[in-house]
């Protein structure tokens, strides 16, 4: 009896061994890697079930999809998969929203060290010969200061936990989030937009909140605020927080995550040595990374065999 198609349209893994393991017994498995459109359809037409990881998969993907019965997206966000139309197709969708909590909030916290203890500055000034106490700029004691958390879910919150043993005052706007827990205090948008001596984004990317982080947004910050991003790129206007460097208004940003990644080799050719950028490597470390495979191929063989997968995203 011919096994069913399970495509896998991208992945961002060395080897595919954990999920060959789970779903080899269930399917045949066919990796789509770098396939255009053309290519791709015809696969996706004949798969009961689909791994997607980076690249969108659109309405003219899913039109033609009648025989898939599950969307496995290998990671948190699901802003590459058209919801309401896999929900009309009764396609399952699952995510993983769990598997790099630690890893995120472990650089969310770097990121904000390095930029309030001027590591990168100082390092810079020290490799080039300046023997400087002072090269990292004119440095702010922690404890005390508010850190101001954009959705407080689960990486929210452990960011909240880590910040707390720092002595950060933390306050966190998330509509699902109304009484004092896990070391925060509620706060409207606008609070945490204009009282936060740092700013971090923890909340998915959606059509209404592109570029929350704009022009506008930036002038209501305190002077000297910092900006964090490692949740999605396009939560954050990236020429205005330059401009904003550039002005002085802004004090420093820290960003994992880009609109455009990689991002044109101009949009980073400037001296601002109060801006770091790291290669959206929040996510990652080799346990996350077992977790993320373990978890999205387990989604797809528990739709597959009857069960109902653990994080159904689009539950009805």
């Amino acid at each position: 009896m011919k096994h069913p198609l399970v495509v896998i349209t991208d992945t961002v893994f060395p080897d595919l061994q954990i999920t060959r393991d789970i779903l080899s017994p269930l399917c045949e498995l066919v990796v789509a890697r770098d396939m255009n459109d053309e290519a791709l359809l015809p696969q996706l037409r004949e798969a009961v079930g689909v791994i997607n990881c980076y690249k969108p998969l659109g309405p003219a993907h899913l039109s033609e999809m009648h025989k898939c019965r599950v969307i496995s997206r290998t990671g948190i966000g699901l802003d590459t998969i058209p919801i309401d139309l896999a929900t009309e197709k009764r396609i399952k969708v699952t995510n993983v929203p769990d598997y790099c909590v630690d890893e995120v909030a472990d650089h969310t916290l770097a990121l904000i060290l390095a930029l309030q203890r001027g590591i990168c500055r100082a390092s810079a000034a020290t490799r080039a010969g300046e023997w400087n106490g002072q090269a990292g700029g004119r440095l702010r004691r922690l404890r005390g200061q508010t850190l101001g958390l954009m959705g407080f879910g689960r990486i929210g919150r452990a960011v909240a936990s880590r910040a707390n043993a720092f002595g950060f005052q933390v306050i966190a706007h998330d509509p699902h989030f109304t009484l004092p827990a896990h070391g925060a205090t509620p706060a409207t948008m606008d609070e945490v937009l204009t009282s936060s001596d740092v700013l971090s984004l923890h909340v998915p990317l959606t059509t209404a909140n592109r570029q929350m982080v704009n022009g506008h947004a930036l002038l209501r910050m305190k002077k000297g605020a910092l900006l964090v991003n490692t949740a999605r790129g396009g939560l954050v206007d990236m020429a205005a927080v330059i401009d904003s460097l550039q002005q002085g208004h802004l004090g420093g940003a820290g960003l994992d995550v880009l609109d455009h990644e990689p991002p044109p080799r101009e949009q980073l050719a400037h001296k601002l040595d109060n801006l770091i950028v790291t290669p959206h490597l929040g996510f990652y470390s080799e346990e996350a990374m077992q977790d993320l495979q373990k978890q999205s191929a387990q989604a797809v063989a528990d739709v597959l065999t009857g069960k109902e997968p653990k994080n159904w995203a689009n539950r009805w």
